[in-house]
C-alpha cells in the first residue's frame, strides 16, 4: 500500500510550501502597504482554488476512463509532476501580484490532475475492509511533508541576510527534488494496468458534461459529508493561511522570525497528526467514522479558540497540539468514510468531485483575508480582524460536527459507520 500512497507526500510537500509560507513572503514582498497584505495573500490564490474544485472531478473521471497504454492514472501523475516542476520557480520569479496569481492558478490545474488520479489508485487496487488502514498509511506517507517540509521551509525561509527571492527558489528547490524521486519510484514499482478500450467510447465532452450529474437523494451521506468536510477545511484554512501575519502584527515578530515560528509550529502540528493517524484509522474501522469526525470538530475547535487568546508562543503551540489532534483524526476518518461512499468504478470521479468541498472550502477562506484587513482599517486596529475571523474559524469546526451527525448510522460497504 506505501507506494501508492507517495503522491500525497509531493502534493502535501507542494501545499506546505506554497501555503502559507511561500506565499506569504511573495506577497509581502510584492504589497508595500501592509495594510492590504492579508487581502492580497488570499486573492492570489483564491481563483486557483475555484478551478481546482472543478479541475479535480473532470481529471479524476477523465482518468477512469482512459485507455493509455500506460495505465489509467500513471500518465495524469507524471505529466502533472513535470509541470509543477516548471511552474514553482515561476511563483518565485513572479514580478507582480497578478503573474503571481495566473502561475498558482496553473499549479492548481497540475497538482489536480495530480490529486485527480491519484485518488483512484487506493479503491482501485485495495479492498473496501482495508480502506481504513489504507487511509492511515496515505496520511502516513504524507507525514514527513507535513513534520519537515514546514520546518525546513520555514528555516530557509528565515534566514537573515538572503533576499526573499535567493530564499524562496532554496525552498521551492526541495519541492522539486521530492517530485522527482516520487514520481521516478512510481513508475518503478506501482503497477497500473491498462483499461480496456470500450466497445462504444462516449466522447470527451460527454464526460466532462457528465462528471458532476449525481442523484443528491440517493447520496444523502456523501452530501453531508460534504457539509462537514466544507466546514472543517474553511476553517482550518481560515487560520493556517494568515497566521504568519498573525505572528508579526499580533505577537510582534519580524518576517523572519514569523517564518521561523510558524514552520516549528508547523512541524509541532505534522507530529501530533502522525500520532493519531494509525490509531484513528483502526478506530475508525472498528467504532466508525462519525463519532470520530464529530470528536475531531470538537477538539479542533478548542484548538481555534485557544489561538484566539494567544499572546505568548507557549500558548500558540498549546493551541497546536489541540488543533493538531483534531485534524490528525479528521484527515483519516474523513477520507476513510468516503471511500466507502461512492459507486464502485467511478471512484475517481466521485472522489474528484469530493475536491468541491475542500477546494471549495479552501476558496472561501481566502476572502477572509479582505476581511481581516477591512475590519483593521475599519477600527484603526492591529488585532480586532484576526479575533473576529479566528472566532469564526472555532465557530465552524463545531459546526462541522453538527454537520456529520446527518450521515446514516446505517452500514456501509459491510462495514458499520457507527
Amino acid at each position: 500500500m506505501a507506494q501508492l500512497s507517495l503522491y500525497g507526500l509531493a502534493l502535501t510537500m507542494t501545499s506546505n510550501t506554497l501555503d502559507p509560507a511561500l506565499l506569504t513572503a511573495k506577497v509581502n514582498q510584492l504589497v508595500a502597504n501592509e495594510d492590504w497584505r492579508n487581502t492580497a495573500l488570499g486573492l492570489v490564490s483564491f481563483v486557483g482554488l475555484l478551478l481546482a474544485a472543478v479541475a479535480q472531478p473532470v481529471m479524476g473521471a477523465l482518468s477512469d476512463r482512459s485507455t493509455s497504454r500506460w495505465g489509467r492514472r500513471i500518465p495524469f501523475l507524471v505529466g502533472g509532476s513535470l509541470a509543477n516542476l516548471v511552474l514553482l520557480s515561476l511563483a518565485v520569479l513572479a514580478g507582480d501580484v497578478w503573474l503571481l496569481a495566473i502561475v498558482i492558478l496553473l499549479i492548481q490545474l497540475s497538482s489536480n490532475a495530480i490529486q485527480g488520479a491519484y485518488q483512484g489508485l487506493i479503491p482501485d487496487q485495495v479492498p473496501p475492509e482495508q480502506h481504513g488502514v489504507a487511509s492511515g498509511i496515505k496520511t502516513l506517507a504524507e507525514m514527513p511533508a507535513v513534520v519537515v517540509g514546514p520546518l525546513v521551509v520555514g528555516l530557509i525561509l528565515g534566514i537573515d541576510g538572503w533576499s526573499v527571492t535567493a530564499r524562496a527558489l532554496a525552498a521551492v528547490g526541495v519541492v522539486q527534488v521530492v517530485y522527482v524521486v516520487v514520481a521516478l519510484v512510481t513508475l518503478w514499482r506501482v503497477q497500473d494496468p491498462p483499461r480496456e478500450r470500450p466497445a462504444d467510447p462516449s466522447p470527451v465532452w460527454q464526460t466532462v458534461r457528465d462528471t458532476f450529474r449525481i442523484d443528491w437523494r440517493a447520496n444523502h451521506d456523501l452530501r453531508w459529508w460534504l457539509v462537514n468536510r466544507a466546514l472543517f477545511w474553511f476553517a482550518l484554512l481560515t487560520l493556517r493561511t494568515f497566521l504568519i501575519n498573525y505572528v508579526e502584527q499580533v505577537i510582534g515578530l519580524s518576517p523572519t522570525e514569523a517564518q521561523r515560528l510558524t514552520g516549528m509550529l508547523s512541524s509541532v502540528l505534522g507530529v501530533l497528526v502522525l500520532l493519531a493517524v494509525l490509531p484513528s484509522g483502526y478506530i475508525a474501522d472498528r467504532v466508525g467514522r462519525r463519532p470520530v469526525l464529530m470528536a475531531s470538530g470538537v477538539v479542533a475547535a478548542a484548538g481555534a479558540f485557544v489561538l484566539l487568546a494567544a499572546r505568548s508562543i507557549p500558548v500558540m503551540f498549546g493551541a497546536g497540539v489541540l488543533l493538531g489532534l483534531g485534524g490528525g483524526f479528521f484527515f483519516t476518518s474523513s477520507w476513510a468514510l468516503v471511500t466507502n461512499l461512492v459507486p464502485k468504478g467511478e471512484e475517481a470521479r466521485y472522489l474528484g468531485i469530493t475536491n468541491l468541498a475542500t477546494a471549495g472550502g479552501s476558496a472561501a477562506a481566502r476572502l477572509t483575508g479582505p476581511l481581516i484587513d477591512g475590519i483593521n482599517r475599519l477600527f484603526d486596529s492591529k488585532t480586532l480582524g484576526y479575533m473576529s475571523v479566528y472566532a469564526l474559524g472555532g465557530v465552524l469546526l463545531l459546526l462541522s460536527s453538527w454537520a456529520i451527525g446527518h450521515v446514516s448510522r446505517q452500514r456501509v460497504d459491510g462495514l458499520d459507520d457507527g
